[in-house]
């Protein structure tokens, strides 16, 4: 069989699910069959940067200057030719790109490059990995059509495209109509969970560091301080749950920086919260962080298959987060024995709007009090903590174990190749 070359591309490896996706693939890709290269873009300030993963695993991507998560013509020209010239001087048969300024500079630079490298009888295959989208929660209408019109667009220069859960691909087949579904590949994202099943003593010194005692029922939320994380909302959350009577205390973790941090401190010293809230910045021991958790928060306005939920279910943390994304399909609602829209309503009321999922709580997008009602359910009730966590547990580390991962996208490879 011939042996493939793989141009790996990402924005930047800033702290999140798609860097250790792609860190993991150019990793444990078979090296009998595919020789992968990683290019990657310039992580921004306040972002934590996963290049130290990637390091750990003998990885040494290629730095593209000018790629990164800010549109500034000037640098994005820059970068789509040094992109350009990469791909003339590797020749992949692959280019996979990942994340949306990669997957617009990269594709691009890889459609062009085609028309050269054919007269040198290479044939290029290009996929791109859609990680989350933007066709809700970030943009007003206007510009939302013309990026849509532009994925399009870049759609149409793929071999394939690769999504991450079921409702996503529906919502890139059916809803916007970004590709037909004959070139969407479904492959659910995949982890090396071994850092969180050895965390040497169960989360006892993160909390140590965070002031937090054994004791104490612990809630935290991970992820990058920016606006369609809605860190607001958990904020708040937090707040009319401390105003509800007769519910256990708890104490709340925010891991993780960004542009809002300082806003965000504001805003808990304004709830009257920042007693119980301690802001904590970006961490490597994410193993102990989970270990440590009593329960985790997601409150996104928008997400892909987030990798904070996947990683606090394979340690055994259950978990609430908005019905956005592909959350609905990780909780397991829809699924044979799931809860279904409209039912698991808790707190006795018929118009609550909080759900019990096999494997999770969903609560609508920026809803506070139903985040309050939900943290109140589990911190009322160890043996539903007990019970979520152990399913999702089982289900995380058996359906997004990295091997999986590995063997799924080499099959694609090879079955384009094949036709």
């Amino acid at each position: 069989m011939k042996k493939r070359t793989v141009l790996r591309i990402i924005t930047r490896l800033n702290v999140g699910g798609p860097s250790i996706h792609t860190i993991l693939l150019t990793k444990y890709l078979d090296p009998e069959r595919f020789d992968c290269i990683l290019a990657a873009g310039e992580v921004g300030e306040h972002e934590g940067d996963m290049s130290y993963y990637a390091e750990s695993l003998d990885i040494r991507p290629v730095r593209i200057p000018g790629l990164g998560r800010e549109i500034s013509p000037f640098d994005d020209i820059r970068a789509l030719f040094r992109l350009f010239a990469l791909i003339l001087r590797v020749k992949p048969d692959i280019i996979h790109t990942h994340l949306g300024k990669a997957g617009t500079l990269g594709r691009t630079a890889g459609f062009l490059a085609k028309f050269v490298l054919i007269f040198t009888g290479k044939k290029i295959k290009i996929f791109h990995t859609i990680h989350g989208h933007f066709f809700y929660g970030y943009f007003g209408p206007v510009k939302t059509r013309v990026f849509m019109h532009i994925e399009r667009m870049l759609a149409r220069m793929c071999t394939a495209l690769v999504v991450i859960s079921p409702r996503q691909k529906q919502d890139i087949v059916e809803t916007y109509r970004i590709a037909p579904g004959g070139k969407v590949r479904l492959i659910p994202l995949g982890f090396d969970f071994s850092p969180i099943l050895t965390a040497p003593d169960n989360g006892r010194g993160f909390r140590k560091d965070a002031g937090i005692d054994e004791g104490s029922l612990l809630v935290g939320i991970i992820g990058r301080l920016t606006g369609i994380k809605n860190h607001r909302l958990f904020l708040e959350g937090v707040a009319r749950y401390r105003e509800t009577p007769g519910k256990p205390s708890i104490r709340c973790v925010v891991v993780g920086d960004g542009e809002l941090r300082e806003e965000l401190e504001a805003y808990a010293r304004e709830l009257g919260i920042d007693d119980a809230v301690c802001f904590l910045g970006w961490r490597r021991d994410m193993g102990e962080v989970y270990r440590g958790l009593d329960i985790l928060a997601l409150t996104s306005d928008n997400e892909g298959t987030p990798v904070t939920v996947i990683e606090a279910m394979a340690a055994g943390v259950p978990a609430i987060s908005t019905a956005v994304g592909g959350v609905p399909d990780l909780f397991g609602i829809g699924e044979e024995g799931g809860r279904l829209e409209g039912e698991g309503l808790v707190m006795g009321a018929e118009d609550s709007s909080v759900r019990i999922a096999p494997r999770g709580i969903l609560i609508p997008p920026k809803d506070a009090e139903a985040l309050a009602q939900a943290v109140g359910v589990l911190t009322g009730d160890a043996e539903l903590r007990r019970t979520l966590s152990a399913r999702a547990r089982e289900y995380a580390r058996t359906v997004y174990d990295k091997d999986r991962l590995v063997k799924d996208v080499a099959s694609v490879y090879e079955d384009v190749f094949r036709k």
